[in-house]
């Protein structure tokens, strides 16, 4: 039986294409890419999409894209892609000319060839286990690591913050502070800081 979305495309290998290979396919790629095998990843794109179809090849190249590389350029770049495939497919294309398989195979070349970073995914499975194993003393002390709320974050803006009595000052030392800033917001933001805190030190600002 077919899986399909709320547009009628085809999301899940039917029984049919099971029988195929193409579900085999779709894992070869994956995997292929998950290795940095770019050839191979490019091969096993076009016969994914001659053997499952062009909507099932992007779903997974799509899939692909955020469970196991998960950079915004490379996400991006993979969805540019597909809107180009989908220009030069048409209407009723089945998306095997030439221009619309170069987008496949580059598609899977940048994600083969992109770092990798499954956390996106890994997270989901890590929560999966908290609910299965909650007698697990190392995943608790990770569920414990992760849901406690950071100091800052009670701050102005939230009731707690209030009653702890912090107001624009710790707003402006603290909790609106950032790591990994650009070049350009570090020298602004020191001088951002120097004044704004000034003020409310001053009592101008309140």
């Amino acid at each position: 039986m077919k899986q399909v979305d709320l547009t009628g495309n085809v999301v899940a290998v039917s029984d049919d294409q099971e029988k195929a290979g193409v579900g085999l396919l779709e894992s070869a790629l994956q995997v292929c890419i998950r290795r940095g095998q770019t050839e191979k990843a490019m091969f096993f794109a076009v016969e994914l999409v001659k053997k499952g179809g062009w909507y099932l090849a992007w779903r997974r190249l799509r899939v692909i894209a955020v469970e196991d590389v998960g950079g915004a350029s490379v996400i991006s770049a993979v969805e540019a892609l597909y809107r180009q495939f989908l220009e030069w497919k048409g209407k009723d294309g089945d998306g095997t000319s030439w221009d619309c398989l170069r987008c496949v195979t580059c598609a899977a070349k940048i994600l083969a060839d992109a770092p990798k970073d499954r956390r996106a995914d890994e997270i989901l499975e890590l929560l999966w286990a908290f609910e299965k194993c909650p007698d697990d003393a190392e995943l608790q002390q990770w569920h414990d690591e992760l849901s406690s709320v950071p100091d800052d974050a009670y701050d102005v803006h939230t009731l707690q913050g209030k009653k702890m009595g912090r107001g624009l000052l710790h707003w402006y030392t603290n909790s609106s502070y950032t790591d990994k800033k650009t070049l350009a917001y570090n020298t602004w933001r020191y001088r951002f800081e120097s004044v704004m805190t000034r003020l409310v030190k001053e009592k101008k600002l309140k």
